[in-house]
């Protein structure tokens, strides 16, 4: 069982798995269209980044037994030239999912407040605010998430 922002938003939704998998799933899509930073993730797995994102939202609030398997914030982020303007606009993009599945203002905020020290990490120019910017040519991302194997019928 996650806690305690987990823990209120199953209580208040009685599903659990909407928020860890449905809200992530939205959130991912709207950054992967959102011109204001489409282009850092040109050269990304769309799947790798949503299953990391879905880990790293539950170790951000505190779900029991969750594992982010990721690199770093620093380290996935390096050599992308993140603005400011563009951490900001992937903020407003995961407040407007959060809004669409009705997530209470109490776990919004205890999310955000715990996603927010990373913007240090993340954001490669602090104070410009731009946004749209083109990925950079030296940024080398992580390699596509392998395919699970099947499982076996017994």
């Amino acid at each position: 069982m996650c806690s305690p922002f987990y823990a209120r938003i199953e209580a208040s939704t009685s599903r659990l798995f909407i928020v860890a998998f449905f809200v992530v799933d939205s959130f991912a899509g709207k950054v992967l269209k959102d011109d204001r930073v489409n282009k850092k993730f040109a050269k990304s797995d769309p799947n790798r980044l949503t299953t990391n994102l879905k880990a790293f939202v539950e170790v951000a609030a505190h779900c029991a037994g969750a594992k982010y398997k990721g690199k770093n914030m620093k380290n996935a982020h390096k050599n992308m030239g993140v603005t400011e303007g563009e951490f900001k606009a992937v903020a407003e993009d995961l407040v407007k999912t959060l809004d669409e599945f009705k997530v209470p203002e109490k776990e919004k905020s205890e999310l955000l407040a715990a996603i927010g020290p990373t913007q240090k990490d993340i954001v490669g120019k602090p104070g410009n605010m731009m946004t749209g910017t083109d990925l950079p040519a030296n940024f080398k991302p992580a390699a596509p998430l392998k395919a699970k194997a099947p499982m076996k019928k017994m």
